[in-house]
Parts: structure tokens; C-alpha cells; sequence
């Protein structure tokens, strides 16, 4: 979600937000004013550097756990022949 920071922006009631919430998914967003209330549940940045660096860490996140969810599941990380 990252937004230019403009008036429209700023009066904004982050509806798409609260989707990407209820889906339980991991969220990039530049920094809004609506995100009051919801900081603690989504990644903020600034820059690119901080988006690449997020998605990055994200990206490690979501493979460890579907390793664990496999490893959970099949009981081995060994691949099947």
C-alpha cells in the first residue's frame, strides 16, 4: 500500500487495509495517518531500501513456515522421488 502523502490520503478511512487484515496477510505500507490503530500489524517503511529489506524478512517468514507446516505435516524435509 504505499501511498503518496497528500490531503486525500490523509482524511482516508483504510477500508483495503482492514481486507488485507481479515485475510491475514502480511502488509507493506508507507506510513498514513489512518494506520493509527493498526501499526503493531503491518510493516511501515520509508524508502525503497526499507520496502526491499521487508519484503526480504517477509519473504524468509513465510518459506519457514511452510517448511514447518511440511515438516508438521510429512514429518521430513527430504524430497519425495
Amino acid at each position: 500500500m504505499p501511498f503518496v502523502l497528500n490531503q486525500q490520503i490523509k482524511a482516508c478511512n483504510p477500508l483495503k487495509l482492514k481486507e488485507y487484515l481479515a485475510a491475514r496477510r502480511p502488509i507493506v505500507t508507507t506510513d498514513f495517518p489512518a494506520l493509527d490503530g493498526y501499526r503493531q500489524h503491518v510493516n511501515v517503511i520509508s524508502d525503497v531500501p526499507s520496502m526491499v529489506t521487508t519484503l526480504k524478512r517477509l519473504l524468509q517468514q513465510i518459506q519457514s513456515y511452510q517448511k514447518a507446516w511440511w515438516i508438521t505435516r510429512v514429518g521430513t524435509t527430504a524430497p519425495m522421488h
